[in-house]
């Protein structure tokens, strides 16, 4: 359990969270506008918000994670027919700026997956293979591996193969 569990807020609050916790791998159940609640305004917003399967809880999205997921699972005109079914974890960190002027911890984008991607099995393969890479190339390499693909695991767990069939 933690602090967002608690909160009587209908939306996941990065506050509630210590700077460096990855949340888990949610699967987008759906995407809607809702009317959410800011800072320093009268009236409520309406935003875009990700639901999840298995989590009471949206994640009203900013820009930037909305960018950052269709770059990795692609953006159409209605994102309930691509990004319903696909997959994120975010992350906290903290100190951003925020609108308002304020700072404060903030969800970012750790990875994202299609739906017909299986994200555990490149996290998986990523985890087993990085020990074996850093063994036949140094961990210099591999981290420039690392750098090079982001958050795309599965292009990472292909080229981390690659090093070591070469």
């Amino acid at each position: 359990m933690n602090l967002s569990d608690l909160s009587t807020s209908p939306f996941l609050a990065s506050a509630d969270y210590k700077p460096g916790t990855l949340l888990p791998i949610y699967k987008i159940a759906r995407v809607q506008m809702a009317d959410v609640p800011t800072p320093g305004k009268k009236d409520k917003q309406s935003k875009a918000t990700l639901y999840f399967h298995g989590e009471a809880k949206g994640y009203v999205m900013n820009k930037n994670v909305g960018r950052k997921i269709a770059a990795a699972i692609g953006e159409d005109k209605d994102l309930e027919t691509t990004w319903v079914g696909a997959s994120i974890q975010l992350s906290v960190v903290a100190d951003v700026r925020r609108p308002d002027g304020s700072h404060g911890n903030a969800f970012v984008l750790n990875a994202a997956w299609p739906a017909s991607a299986d994200p555990h099995k490149w996290l998986t393969a990523c985890k087993e293979l990085s020990p074996k890479v850093t063994e036949k190339v140094g961990a210099k390499r591999k981290d420039a591996i690392k750098t090079e693909h982001g958050t795309n695991y599965e292009a990472m767990a292909v080229a981390f193969q690659a090093v070591l069939d070469g």
